[in-house]
């Protein structure tokens, strides 16, 4: 069967063979939690958490938008490495698109963003791949750093040693609240995906572990706060920031590459706008900045 780019049906995905216990997670999620404090639950709750594995590709680019807002251009980073399908859903859906007129001193103008685009495939009861859109993320092109929220001072967080030992690995989305003084007034686990397979009860601890150690490191970050620009006279600002737990045996997956991983539950800053909280962070790189508020505004759907 051939994919189309709407609610496309993939050909069964080839499992890549196994190679102990540092196999690495691709298409098909295969590695479970080690034994040790863990006691196995009900095979129902286990197979309950299996059925929200997403297989997934982080697509990146550029988008151009012109004056009403509309997608008139974009440009997809290494196209040539990404599989033909996926280039067609990305494509048609980048066309697609229509922000908010972005705006230099009160009129539209034409502009460029970065662009992440989380493309999703979930297998089906008969085997097969159904493709769609799970987020996006835009951000400014060539902007000013007097006129953002940089970074100054952050310490990666600790591996935290329970999780460690029992191969938990996954990326943790936090928002921060930026004060004036340029340090973590507040913050907020967006989300956590997991690439570790366990029980309910084994995911949740497992995501406390990767929260705990990320809200530790996060407050003692600092940040340098805008000089000029609009946000300048802010009394703070929002910094979503993706981090990343890999074990030494794990890579990041090549740009074009599958992987996999199990989507936690989302939860919202209090101090955020509605309409400025995303449906899903996990279209962001990890280690990236990523200002709420600035970039141009999805006003179209971003999933499928």
């Amino acid at each position: 069967m051939h994919p189309t780019v709407d609610g496309v049906i993939l050909p069964p995905v080839k499992r890549k063979g196994r190679r102990g216990r540092n196999m690495k997670l691709r298409l098909v999620l295969l590695l479970t939690l080690l034994a040790g404090t863990f006691v196995a639950d009900a095979a129902d709750t286990k197979a309950d958490v299996r059925k929200t594995i997403e297989n997934s590709m982080l697509v990146t680019g550029t988008i151009d938008i012109g004056i009403d807002g509309a997608a008139i251009g974009h440009r997809l980073d290494q196209p040539e490495k990404l599989p033909g399908f996926v280039r067609d859903l990305v494509t048609k859906a980048a066309t697609e698109m229509r922000f908010e007129p972005v705006l230099l001193g009160g009129k539209p103008v034409k502009a460029r963003a970065k662009m992440g685009v989380r493309v999703a495939a979930r297998k089906l009861e008969n085997g097969n791949y159904q493709l769609r859109i799970a987020s996006t993320s835009f951000g400014e092109q060539g902007g000013d750093d007097a006129e953002s929220v940089t970074k100054e001072k952050m310490r990666p967080p600790e591996y935290p040693m329970d999780a460690a030992m029992r191969n938990v690995s996954g990326t943790v989305y936090l928002v921060l609240k930026i004060g004036r003084q340029g340090t973590v007034e507040d913050l907020v686990v967006e989300q956590i995906n997991l690439t570790v397979l366990g029980n309910e009860r084994q995911m949740e601890q497992s995501r406390k572990w990767l929260a705990e150690a990320s809200m530790d490191a996060a407050r003692k970050w600092k940040f340098r706060i805008p000089t000029r620009g609009e946000s300048a006279d802010d009394s703070f600002w929002s910094l979503r920031v993706p981090v990343a737990f890999l074990l030494r045996s794990q890579k990041e997956p090549a740009y074009g590459q599958w992987d996999a991983y199990i989507p936690g539950p989302q939860a919202r800053p209090a101090w955020i706008d509605a309409d400025e909280a995303m449906q899903n962070p996990d279209a962001m790189i990890a280690g990236g900045l990523y200002q709420v508020g600035k970039g141009p505004r999805l006003v179209t759907p971003s999933q499928g």
